[in-house]
């Protein structure tokens, strides 16, 4: 019976079900999300960040853009290409920087995250 139980984690299996219109027709979209926290570092400089682990088109499903930089495409996540996208808390920690706008959200507030 639905709702009952402890909630469960979706498998990689189950996002490729969701994704199939013929038999989810009501889904527009599922981008699986991996969240957790980790500590980064750059030369002698440390950071302990939250990480969000996703797909390619995280940031079109949330509908942000990146500060700076660009996005990792989808080949690249089939490969495991060694890419990420920081936000800036972690380019002011690491770098000793501060990310400048490229573009702006619709409400006029930068986006939240740069690379």
């Amino acid at each position: 019976m639905p709702g009952n139980g402890a909630p469960r984690d979706l498998k990689d299996a189950d996002v490729t079900a969701l994704r199939n219109t013929s038999a989810a027709p009501d889904i527009s979209s599922v981008t699986p999300v991996v969240n957790g926290s980790q500590l980064i570092e750059y030369r002698q400089q440390q950071f302990m960040s939250t990480l969000e682990g996703s797909t390619a088109d995280y940031l079109q499903v949330l509908d942000r853009d990146l500060m700076v930089g660009q996005m990792f495409t989808e080949s690249q996540a089939r490969s495991n290409a060694r890419v990420v996208v920081i936000g800036p808390q972690v380019v002011t920690a690491l770098f000793n920087a501060t990310p400048r706008p490229r573009s702006a959200r619709p409400s006029g507030s930068p986006a939240a995250t740069s690379a």
